[in-house]
């Protein structure tokens, strides 16, 4: 069901639709797709508040999990890409960049206690920690916290998840345009 502005009879301008499984959108529309600003907010009570671009998280935003993770960057295309930070709910957290929905290049994680340690990523794999300020010269990271942590990530703090798009969900046969 929708509520909100059209154009030439298309979801145009603010609205909000809800979808018989209990899915909601409330922001902009621009000619029956999500664009720009909105929440959108799944049954299983995954929410994301952010920007987006033809019925995909693009831009800045923030998704939350039911477990208490959150991711707050960027996104292109319904992926983390660019700068962003996830937080996990014991405290931990990585900062840095994303490419494709992996951390990837320059980040940094910080462990449960507060520690933090610098390092670099591919694919969504630490490559290595940095031990020194000489490797973070130029680096968006080059006063890190702390680097006396000797932790290291464990399998399930690799992030490779891609948030189900509304245009890709299954809505009991709903057609997201309608």
């Amino acid at each position: 069901m929708y509520t909100g502005n059209f154009k030439m009879g298309k979801k145009h301008g603010f609205g909000k639709y809800y979808w018989a499984d209990g899915s909601k959108y409330e922001g902009t529309w621009v000619m029956n797709s999500i664009e720009g600003f909105g929440k959108y907010e799944w049954p299983d009570a995954r929410s994301y508040e952010g920007c987006w671009k033809d019925d995909k998280l693009h831009g800045h935003g923030t998704y939350l999990w039911p477990d208490g993770r959150k991711y707050e960057g960027s996104y292109c295309l319904d992926r983390k890409h660019g700068h962003g930070t996830h937080f996990w709910p014991d405290g931990r957290k990585y900062e840095g960049n994303w490419v494709d929905g992996k951390q990837h290049g320059m980040g940094v994680y910080t462990n449960d206690r507060g520690t933090a340690r610098p390092g670099t990523w591919s694919k969504g794999v630490r490559v290595r920690w940095i031990e020194d300020e000489e490797d973070l010269q130029g680096s968006p990271f080059s006063k890190p916290t702390s680097l006396a942590s000797q932790g290291v990530l464990s399998d399930h703090d690799v992030l490779d998840e891609n948030p189900i798009s509304p245009r890709t969900a299954n809505f009991s046969g709903t057609s997201f345009s309608s």
